[in-house]
């Protein structure tokens, strides 16, 4: 799975590191020293790439110069996800007939500005996280 843009990626050198599999940002990319110590410091590969490089293997998405390897998202069962929500006091958010993966973007992102919550998606004819989200 890619994971693209300096926000997202930097967010996920901070809060996730060890899922992320490698690191390919423009050579004239600002914050080209902060990303290689965080590299460094984490053990994850990195290449520097014309930008020309990261746009081709993006398919002209926005990177904005820097594109994350990461691992795939992983999903858990309903009775795991609802046993753990009320654990940790977490919001369960049921979405049905939901079909856009921006859509679902839009969503986590709106949920995450409110908190702790988990997303409940159908296991058939829904749509599931992918690198557009």
């Amino acid at each position: 799975m890619k994971l693209y843009g300096k926000n997202p990626v930097i967010e996920r050198l901070k809060s996730n590191p060890k899922s992320i599999r490698r690191i390919m940002i423009d050579e004239d990319h600002v914050d080209l020293v902060y990303i290689r110590k965080k590299c460094n410091q984490h053990g994850i590969g990195l290449q520097t790439v014309p930008h020309s490089k990261i746009q081709r293997l993006a398919q002209n998405l926005n990177t904005q110069g820097i594109l994350a390897d990461i691992d795939d998202f992983t999903y858990m069962a309903i009775d795991e996800l609802l046993t753990n929500a009320y654990e940790k006091r977490r919001v369960p958010i049921f979405l049905d007939n939901l079909n856009d993966p921006q859509n679902l973007g839009g969503i986590i992102r709106s949920c995450g500005a409110l908190g702790i919550f988990d997303i409940v998606l159908p296991a058939t004819e829904s749509v599931s996280v992918t690198d557009l989200y």
